[in-house]
């Protein structure tokens, strides 16, 4: 197995300009009310700045041996952008900041919550890097969908997310109701290429962008006003889950938000990486959520500071993947 850790170099696309077709099949199902498979085995209670030089090091990541995911050498080597010429071949994490992500899957490209303005004490991506995300300039050219799970400041900006779509001509925009709303208060110049997503609590939806499989939840943020949109992405039969701001205590404290959580079996989704906000690692019952129920072959910790990583997730996960800097990209092993 070989997991590759590298920082990203300026080079150009990785397609021409693919199909903006979409599937305008969404099918919305209500998640049934029977016993989740996992509700047995869990412990849960039932209730500007200038981006970094590309490196030439060969970076490593430590792996503890003292926990039951698999525990393989890893080894990393530098791999470049993908040119127009040349696909990539495999799927690319690449981490922009808090819980932005840039996902390269062949000729296809997403971004999940990654395209957001600096907030609070200057916390937020580099103004250099926010320029080159809204100019659609490579390797955020040629998006093929851009994804917002929810409308916090440090998820989403609609003057940003607009700008892009005016460079970029092929993407589309998925979110909640809330987010497309705060889209059209510019007028309807994007109207044909935003998809709300309507889902109550316990519901999920399935749709088809550009050739890009999703299956969207509704799972609590912790607060009401505000829908949380979790989303597996799907390419080429590479499985990416995006928790957004999932409320670990919240679901836990409430007995129908974690019935909803498994009965969407998300452990039989066979997801190959679960981006999850990184405060899951710490706590038992929410370790429990992560390893019974999620279940994912890799966890990878979102929402810190990614200046200081938390090394206890390195020391208590050997299947974690830590992103310690912007523009660092990990390669999913062929299984």
């Amino acid at each position: 197995m070989i997991v590759c850790l590298v920082s990203c170099s300026e080079a150009t696309s990785t397609s021409e300009a693919t199909s903006t077709t979409i599937s305008e099949n969404i099918i919305t199902n209500s998640i049934s009310n029977s016993p989740s498979p996992i509700s047995t085995q869990t412990s849960i209670p039932a209730t500007s700045t200038t981006l970094p030089a590309v490196s030439t090091d060969t970076p490593t990541i430590e792996m503890s041996t003292d926990t039951p995911f698999p525990t393989e050498t890893q080894t990393h080597t530098v791999i470049p952008w993908p040119t127009r010429e040349i696909y990539f071949d495999g799927a690319r994490i690449t981490f922009i900041d808090n819980a932005g992500f840039l996902i390269t899957v062949g000729d296809k490209k997403v971004l999940v919550d990654a395209i957001f303005d600096s907030y609070g004490r200057n916390i937020g991506p580099p103004q250099e890097l926010i320029q080159r995300i809204v100019n659609a300039e490579p390797p955020f050219d040629q998006i093929d969908l851009v994804i917002a799970t929810h409308n916090h400041v440090d998820h989403f900006s609609a003057d940003l997310v607009r700008e892009h779509l005016r460079n970029n001509e092929q993407a589309m925009f998925v979110s909640s109701p809330d987010v497309v709303r705060q889209m059209k208060q510019a007028g309807e110049e994007f109207d044909e290429r935003l998809i709300q997503v309507n889902l109550q609590s316990g519901e999920s939806s399935r749709l088809s962008v550009n050739e890009i499989e999703l299956e969207c939840f509704n799972i609590t943020h912790g607060i009401s006003s505000i829908l949380n949109m979790e989303v597996i992405i799907t390419v080429d039969d590479y499985i990416i889950f995006h928790s957004g701001d999932l409320s670990a205590d919240s679901l836990i404290e409430d007995a129908d938000g974690l019935a909803n959580f498994n009965n969407y079996q998300l452990s039989q989704k066979e997801i190959d990486i679960a981006l999850l906000p990184s405060y899951y690692f710490f706590e038992d019952e929410f370790v429990t959520l992560i390893v019974e129920g999620i279940q994912a072959r890799y966890v990878s910790p979102m929402h810190y500071p990614y200046q200081y990583p938390p090394d206890e997730i390195e020391n208590n996960f050997s299947n974690a993947v830590v992103f310690k800097d912007t523009l660092t990209s990990w390669v999913i092993p062929k299984e």
